[in-house]
């Protein structure tokens, strides 16, 4: 039988080893080489290493990790749509997808303009926003949105003819639209060909 003084040791040794054991290898390396392992991992790799310890977590959340990461706005995600674009990780994002149909809840749990400012507030360049229905959406806030951006998808995306003048003329005028698709949009009338 085992005293509990010699139990007591046992257990604190094995404590001090643990400690000592995570704090050899990968867990003693600088953050900065930490970074550098970290951005030739797969982004689902990452996730599972930033459950390593506070110290991976950290380095892991590093923004410059995320910046080519394809984020995409699903049913699963559109009611947290604002907290996930806000979220440090996510502060050099460049491309969001916002899965067809999805953006009318994302209205219905955050005011079209608030959805529109966090869009042109980041650093996205790439925005896909096809067969979502933006025809409720304000026409010049809309246009002053997208011409922030480098590359916009709004496909069948029920634009009005409003809204298609006021991006057309903005792109012409000072936008940084590189890359728009608009097409599955009603443009007859319009008088552009």
């Amino acid at each position: 039988c085992i005293s509990v003084h010699v139990y007591s040791a046992i257990l604190q040794l094995q404590l001090h080893l643990t400690h000592s054991a995570r704090m050899t290898g990968l867990h003693a390396l600088p953050q900065e080489i930490l970074l550098q392992i970290f951005a030739y991992m797969p982004y689902t790799t990452l996730c599972k290493a930033m459950l390593v310890s506070n110290m991976w977590r950290r380095v892991g959340e590093t923004p410059c990790l995320w910046q080519q990461f394809k984020l995409r706005i699903s049913t699963k995600s559109e009611s947290q749509f604002i907290s996930v674009l806000s979220c440090p990780r996510f502060s050099c994002l460049q491309s969001l997808t916002i899965c067809p149909n999805v953006l009318c809840s994302v209205l219905q749990h955050c005011p079209p303009t608030q959805v529109l400012a966090s869009i042109t507030r980041s650093s996205i360049r790439a925005l896909d926003v096809g067969g979502n229905d933006l025809s409720m959406l304000d026409p010049t806030a809309l246009a002053t949105s997208l011409n922030r951006l480098e590359e916009v998808e709004v496909h069948c995306t029920n634009l009005t003819h409003k809204q298609i003048r006021k991006l057309l003329k903005m792109c012409e005028e000072k936008g940084k639209i590189r890359r728009l698709n608009i097409s599955g949009n009603d443009l007859t009338g319009l008088g552009y060909q």
